[in-house]
């Protein structure tokens, strides 16, 4: 009996608790909106409530919450997550939190010294963010000569072909990198024409080694009389693929292949369907950004004269080029960047309507409008507009596709890209009747309309569609760290 009579105090004293617990308000509960998450396939209104930076309730009835924020008639979504961008400044990252952005991953132009990396943006995190190692960087670290400066000595590195002996020190780098948590290898392969396939191949092996993905902007094997790639670049990916087994992610396939982009999608589609790993991205204009100095330019001089008054401005004025106002910015050995018309609006609705991409902006390197309207164009033009896509499909390229891609190499991506119980609680909410992209050419950084509540592990940094200064709750993401 007295046995009975403990079992039964325990049992009402944990009820008790349990009850207590369940009473207690949240941190922040958003109450009314229309939870869409992409992984589970919920779509319905409910409330969320939110403790000490992660979800711990997502309800049918309403929630207790110190601070509520009314989503009603509006979209709660995971944060947008992007693969691709070309540098991290606070005033960027406040114009990606206004565009659903709370996670920002450096992956193409890479910094060579990761730890030196992730020190100089840990004061200024209003996002997450994180990088990988680069081998451009790297590469440069090794081969540059440094009594030249400026564009003169990334060029110089660009067309230097690597000793075996340089090659080992740029693998040491990179493995130092790797070892010290980078989510992954950088490489832009287009802009290094001298790196030889056994240089690149010997990267991919320490990228699988380490199980960090390859993120690739390929290289151009040449050009038709209409100045459009070959497709001969994929080949390169898909045997170090194949040789390696490394995780390889293509970069903006739709601005890396032009008018070839049907056949870039059917090949990376095969290659997946025999169990290659081969994962791409797009972003959703049909302009891209490149730098005056780049080596694909390194032809110029047998380019007709309306390629450059038709499919080049500079980006810091909107100014069409001549021929001549070309080759003096090419000369200035300045770090001049222009706006490239090089793809189609047909390309960029092909490469978006795939279930195979990925939505990321590309966006710092170039004042370029992606920077601050990538994610906010898809969901109002291409979604609500067009109707190319449906919301939720939209939101799964923004969001789970690419947390499932980093989580093999960071587990820290595993409660992100989700709105789920347990989840990291980097949310957006948004309004799917008027939320639209408002950057240009001429205004780049003009922030996108529509983003109501955009929570970063927990914390608004956008209340009532307007940045909140001074509020910094992102944290740095990487891979675990090896001996």
């Amino acid at each position: 009996m007295k046995r009975l009579l403990c079992y039964l105090l325990l049992s009402l004293g944990l009820l008790i608790e349990s009850s207590v617990l369940l009473a207690q308000p949240y941190d922040l509960v958003i109450a009314n909106g229309r939870v869409m998450d992409p992984e589970s396939g919920l779509d319905a209104i409910r409330h969320v409530g939110i403790t000490d930076g992660t979800i711990q309730a997502i309800s049918e009835t309403p929630l207790d919450g110190r601070d509520v924020l009314d989503a009603t008639g509006h979209v709660v979504a995971p944060g947008f997550i992007d693969l691709n961008i070309s540098s991290k400044n606070w005033q960027a990252n406040e114009v990606r939190a206004l565009d659903g952005v709370t996670t920002a991953f450096v992956m193409e132009s890479a910094p060579g010294d990761i730890e030196q990396w992730y020190e100089e943006h840990r004061s200024d995190a209003v996002i997450n963010y994180g990088a990988a190692v680069g081998f451009w960087a790297t590469r440069l670290d090794v081969l540059g000569d440094t009594t030249l400066e400026g564009e003169a000595q990334w060029r110089q590195m660009e067309h230097s072909k690597a000793t075996p002996e340089q090659i080992e020190a740029i693998l040491q780098l990179i493995d130092d990198g790797l070892a010290r948590g980078a989510l992954g290898v950088g490489m832009g392969l287009e802009y290094v024409p001298a790196a030889t396939q056994a240089e690149v191949l010997e990267v991919f092996r320490l990228a699988a080694r380490h199980g960090a993905p390859a993120h690739i902007h390929m290289r151009a094997w040449g050009y038709d009389d209409k100045h459009i790639r070959s497709y001969g670049d994929l080949y390169e990916v898909f045997g170090g693929a194949i040789a390696t087994d490394v995780n390889i992610h293509v970069l903006h396939i739709n601005s890396s292949y032009n008018d070839w982009t049907p056949i870039g999608l059917e090949l990376i589609a095969k290659a997946q369907a025999r169990g290659l790993p081969v994962t791409t991205e797009m972003y959703p204009y049909a302009f891209g950004g490149c730098a005056v100095g780049a080596t694909f330019f390194d032809d110029w001089e047998t380019y007709p004269d309306e390629y450059f008054s038709t499919k080049l401005r500079l980006a810091s004025t909107g100014e069409w080029l001549t021929r001549e106002r070309f080759r003096v910015l090419r000369e200035s050995n300045e770090e001049v960047h222009l706006i490239c018309y090089d793809n189609t609006e047909e390309m960029v609705r092909l490469a978006l309507k795939s279930p195979l991409t990925m939505i990321a902006s590309d966006g710092g390197g170039t004042l370029h409008p992606r920077i601050a309207g990538t994610y906010s164009r898809v969901l109002g033009h291409y979604v609500r507009e067009e109707g190319l896509l449906t919301l939720m499909d939209a939101l799964r390229k923004m969001t789970i596709m690419p947390a499932l891609h980093m989580e093999r190499r960071v587990p820290a991506m595993r409660r992100k890209g989700r709105v789920q119980v347990s989840a990291d609680a980097d949310l957006v909410v948004f309004n799917p009747d008027i939320i639209i992209d408002r950057s240009t050419v001429l205004e780049p950084m003009k922030p996108s309309a529509g983003m109501q509540y955009v929570l970063v592990n927990g914390a608004p940094v956008v209340r009532g569609g307007v940045i909140q200064a001074g509020v910094f709750p992102g944290r740095p993401i990487r891979a675990p760290r090896s001996e």
